[in-house]
């Protein structure tokens, strides 16, 4: 996981970066990036997004 302030001091909408990185074993490594107003929101935003995909994911793999 790494979050980034894209314009450092300087305050602006949707500035906030959160990219979250997923490894699943023997899968290519899914990366989602969020932007937001605040750090906390960019975090939830992309870890949403890849809840939701490793869900499918990991209930496609149960399926084989």
């Amino acid at each position: 996981m790494h979050v980034s302030d894209k314009n450092g001091n300087k305050s602006t909408p949707n500035d906030k970066n959160c990219v979250i990185e997923a490894k699943v074993e023997k899968k290519q490594p899914i990366t989602f990036t969020a932007t937001a107003d605040s750090p906390e929101k960019a975090f939830y935003e992309a870890l949403e997004k890849i809840q939701r995909v490793l869900d499918t994911t990991l209930d496609k793999i149960k399926e084989h």
